[in-house]
C-alpha cells in the first residue's frame, strides 16, 4: 500500500520517460513519511482513446489508492506531492492527482518474498 497508478495519454511519451515519471512519483510517495518503501506499488497505463474538455490534449491522471486512516491534510499534501513530481517532467499536458481511500478491512495482501499477509501501512 499505496497504489499509484499513472494513466497517460498514449502519444505523450515513450519508455524511457515513462520510466522516468514512475521513480518521481514512488520518491515522491516515499518521501511523504506515510508509507514504507516496500509497499509503495507504482504503475502505468498509456490510454490511445481520450478526451481532455472535448478535445484531444494530452494528460497524465494520477490515482492514489491507499488504505483509510489518514487525515485529510495527509491526503492533501499526498496528493499536491504527486502533482509536483510531475510537473516539471511531464511538459505542456493536463496532471491531475485523485487519491481514493479503500476500506482497510476489505484489502488483502500477500508477499511471497516477505512471507507478510495483510500488514497495515
Amino acid at each position: 500500500m499505496p497504489h499509484l497508478i499513472v494513466e497517460y495519454s498514449q502519444d505523450l511519451a515513450a519508455g524511457p520517460e515513462v520510466a522516468v515519471w514512475l521513480d518521481a512519483v514512488h520518491k515522491a510517495a516515499h518521501a511523504s513519511g506515510l508509507f514504507p518503501e516496500s509497499h509503495i506499488k507504482v504503475r502505468a497505463h498509456p490510454v490511445a482513446q481520450y478526451r481532455v474538455g472535448g478535445a484531444v490534449r494530452p494528460f497524465v491522471h494520477v490515482e492514489v489508492s491507499l488504505k483509510s486512516g489518514r487525515s485529510l491534510a495527509q491526503r492533501q499534501a499526498l496528493s499536491e506531492a504527486v502533482l509536483r513530481a510531475l510537473q516539471d517532467r511531464v511538459g505542456e499536458a493536463v496532471i491531475t492527482v485523485e487519491v481514493v481511500e479503500m476500506e482497510a478491512a476489505s484489502y488483502a495482501r500477500h508477499d511471497p518474498r516477505s512471507g507478510d499477509r495483510d500488514r497495515p501501512d
